[in-house]
This record gives C-alpha cells, structure tokens and sequence, in this order.
C-alpha cells in the first residue's frame, strides 16, 4: 500500500518540473523505492490506455497522484513518449477522440504536472 509520505515525495519532486510522462514519473517512483514492474493498467474507461505493466503500488500511486488537487492530467504527445524510448503497443488516439466508443484497445499518452 501506498502512504501519503510516498504521494507527498513524489508531488515535491514533480513540482516544477513541467508536464511529465507516465514512464518518467515511474522512473521517480522507482526512486523513491516503489517496485514499478507488475500486470496492472491504468485506464480512461472500457479500452482507453494510459499504461500498462504496473504493479498494484504504481498503480496506486498514480491514481493518488491523479487524485491529488495539486496535479493535472492532461493528454500528452506520442513525441514525447518516444522520446523517452516508449513504443505504445496500441494506436494512440488524441484528446479529441476521447469522447468516441472503440472496440479494440487504444493508447491516450498523458502527462502529469504539479501546478503548485
């Protein structure tokens, strides 16, 4: 389980840093000791995919962080995924396609930032 020390942690290190991606804010959870790794998936309803491959603790720290008033989710690029080495193993789709129905699972690429 994740404590509020953890989320405490990892918004002091995400403010000011500008919009984040998942894999990078794993990297800072990784940092702070959570095991990261796992068969978990953070998911914007039926078949939208922020990220998959978490453990139960990364999952429940990105979801503390997402619920966290100080942060803002935003969608985010594929660019800046690449350019973090991550290959999305599904098609992305765009803010704008969020409202649609899909059928097959589909990658939204966000990002986190700390405002305050």
């Amino acid at each position: 389980m994740i404590s509020s020390d953890t989320t405490e942690a990892l918004v002091a290190a995400l403010r000011g840093t500008g919009g984040r991606t998942i894999p990078e804010v794993l990297a800072v959870l990784a940092s702070l000791g959570v095991d990261v790794e796992g068969e978990n998936a953070m998911l914007f309803g039926e078949y939208v995919v922020a990220w998959l491959g978490m453990s139960a603790d990364a999952t429940a720290a990105l979801n503390a962080l997402v619920a966290d008033e100080r942060v803002e989710v935003l969608p985010s690029s594929e660019a800046a995924y690449l350019a973090v080495g991550y290959e999305a193993p599904f098609p992305a789709i765009t803010a704008a396609e969020l409202s649609q129905r899909f059928d097959e699972p589909r990658w939204l690429p966000t990002e986190l930032i700390v405002r305050r």
